[in-house]
């Protein structure tokens, strides 16, 4: 008789359930970070209306939104230490408060000024709400399950950025742009109650200094880049004299800020997580996927009016398909991204984003809206697969105390990427004649250059993250290496023998 040794064949690990109260708490915060960016997308849409209101020129106006961008900007580096410092939920529910209050403020205000100062109360809310959600549902849901939680929330990213300029133009031809700003006060109560029953407040963590000298050259830096990067998409490529004043100077603060950080004990922002590679190439890869994003989010509406010469809601209605491709990646990239990993899911979505993309280099001015929806579809089911993917492997690769840097250097690196994209590709549209099919081509083609690199950063985060799992497979190996012989042996001294036979 002879004891077999030989493993039963391995199966895939199942994936561990996620409880329901899990998704309950993903929900209430898709809630909250879905009122903050369709608020931003439905401000855009009216700043023509308001500047008939006010009797203000456009340049003025432009304000109402710049405002909101840099003071979002300027309150992200605050994520990690008021998150430690005040508990994760209770930041959130606080950021949720203000954004509402200031939303529902912003509605009769009298004048530009008042306006501006309460859009900037939005951003600092703002800013706070999305990453501190995130942390949320990282913690909640932890690394086995990151995926698929996290996932859910990317309907944010590109849904509504998509029906924003439709809800904005119904609302400004029916009503009046001051309910672009009231609409986010219903659902801005909803989510608090919801907050209030379902969102753990988190343990308070005191004790830990304030990095002062580190906030101030971040909190300064980045509105100064950018603003830097929005005066020169505005004023069409021209480096005016705002920007030879913003621009570099930010640029300084904010290498000035990592220097501090990787020197000072406890920094505002623990940079010391770039040294895991996969973090590093998960977030890299994140810079580009926003640029990415975004940039489709602009040409697309912009082809729709200024080549096809469509209305803002017909716009809005046409741009649906990319919303439509994302839907239907949902079911797909957070399972997967828990089962083989964020990289190859990354690596795909990107890769079926620039299938999507690279038609449009050769798109007639006078296409099928069919073909336009389809090759839409397309790029919003990549790039649904890719926004989230990657987000989870860098998050799950921190540590659960550190979560809170994670997010909040994620969100910086995404904003930035998608800023400096934007305006690019609107530089790039005003340089060949912005109302023309060869200048589309050429953004397109940008466009296409910029989702091929993050292709490659993909790669490499498919790599490192295969490179970890045989690391973290080796000992299981050397383990059953050692039973081995131990096994053998017992089989030798069981087996029957020669003599036994005879």
């Amino acid at each position: 008789m002879s004891i077999s040794t030989t493993s039963p064949p391995s199966r895939p690990t199942p994936q561990a359930k996620v409880p329901a109260e899990v998704w309950r708490l993903a929900g209430v915060v898709i809630l909250g970070s879905f009122m903050t960016t369709l608020g931003s997308s439905l401000v855009n849409v009216g700043l023509n209306t308001i500047s008939r209101d006010f009797k203000a020129p456009l340049p003025d106006v432009q304000w109402v939104t710049s405002a909101y961008l840099i003071a979002f900007a300027a309150s992200l580096p605050l994520n990690a230490w008021l998150s430690r410092r005040l508990g994760v939920g209770r930041l959130w529910l606080g950021a949720l408060v203000a954004f509402t209050a200031a939303s529902a403020l912003c509605a009769p205000a009298p004048n530009l000024p008042v306006l501006v100062g309460l859009r900037a109360l939005q951003g600092l809310s703002g800013a706070l709400l999305v990453p501190t959600g995130q942390t949320l549902i990282g913690q909640a849901a932890g690394p086995e399950r990151m995926g698929r939680v996290l996932n859910a929330t990317k309907i944010v990213v590109v849904l509504a950025p998509v029906i924003g300029p439709t809800i904005g133009g119904l609302l400004i031809s029916n009503l009046s742009w001051r309910w672009l700003f009231l609409v986010n006060v219903p659902v801005g109560l909803l989510a608090l109650v919801l907050g209030l029953l379902l969102v753990p407040r988190g343990k308070p963590t005191a004790g830990r200094p304030f990095d002062l000298g580190g906030f101030a050259l971040i909190a300064g830096g980045l509105p100064l880049i950018i603003y830097g990067v929005t005066v020169i998409g505005r004023h069409h490529g021209v480096i005016s004299p705002q920007v030879l004043a913003t621009l570099p100077l930010g640029i300084v603060a904010l290498v000035l800020f990592i220097w501090r950080s990787l020197t000072v004990a406890t920094p505002v922002l623990d940079l010391r997580l770039f040294a895991n590679r996969i973090y590093t190439a998960a977030t890299s890869s994140v810079f580009l996927t926003g640029a990415a994003l975004l940039g489709t989010m602009i040409l697309f509406p912009l082809y729709f009016q200024l080549i096809r010469h469509q209305s803002v809601i017909h716009t809005g209605l046409l741009m649906l398909g990319i919303g439509g491709g994302t839907a239907l990646s949902m079911p797909f990239g957070g399972p997967a991204t828990d089962r083989i990993g964020g990289g190859i899911v990354t690596l795909f979505g990107l890769t079926t984003s620039l299938v999507g993309v690279l038609p449009l280099v050769f798109l007639d001015a006078h296409a099928s809206f069919v073909v336009i929806e389809a090759l839409q579809a397309v790029t919003g089911f990549g790039l649904g697969l890719s926004t989230m993917p990657a987000l989870s492997v860098a998050y799950a690769t921190v540590p659960r105390d550190r979560l809170p840097d994670a997010t909040s250097e994620a969100n910086i690196i995404q904003r930035l990427g998608g800023s400096v994209g934007s305006v690019m590709l609107v530089l790039i549209l005003e340089k060949d004649g912005a109302a023309t099919i060869g200048a589309f081509h050429t953004a397109c083609l940008c466009l296409a250059g910029a989702i091929f690199l993050a292709v490659v950063l993909a790669t490499w985060l498919t790599i490192e993250e295969r490179r970890r799992r045989r690391h973290q497979q080796a000992p299981q190996r050397h383990r059953h290496r050692a039973d081995r012989p131990r096994s053998a042996s017992l089989r030798g001294c069981m087996a029957p023998t020669g003599r036994h036979r005879r």
